[in-house]
């Protein structure tokens, strides 16, 4: 692979803000759907152990104060990069492009990596 110049692919990502919440801390799904919806919220996925919520940037602190009010514990709440679409990688490629994003990550002038790749579980 080759590496770009720096915002090369900003185009294939939207700044979005992204909450995880683990249904093992609060499983009434059609609550959470509607207090976040309520609150500005874009879109809500429920996963097998999580809920997924994704909105504008701008929401963020108006989703977090709902969350917080009624005592509902976050994994991950943060403003991020959010790919358009995916890529789907196995076996060699899975694992070059993870000791990529790890060399990557640890270095010291890179302060995040945002990526679109999906790897399947074995």
């Amino acid at each position: 692979g080759n590496l770009g110049e720096t915002g090369c692919v900003g185009w294939m990502f939207q700044k979005k803000a992204v909450f995880i919440i683990e249904r093992e801390n609060y499983d009434d799904e059609e609550n959470l759907m509607m207090m976040v919806l309520d609150a500005g919220a874009d879109d809500f996925k429920a996963e097998d152990d999580v809920f997924e919520i994704t909105a504008d940037p701008q929401d963020f602190d108006a989703i977090a104060k709902a969350l917080e009010e009624n005592n509902i514990e976050t994994a991950e709440a943060e403003i991020t990069m959010v790919p358009d679409n995916t890529v789907t990688l196995v076996g060699k490629d899975a694992e070059k492009m993870m000791i990529l994003i790890d060399a990557l990550e640890e270095h010291d002038d890179v302060q995040n990596v945002y990526a679109n790749y999906e790897i399947e579980e074995a």
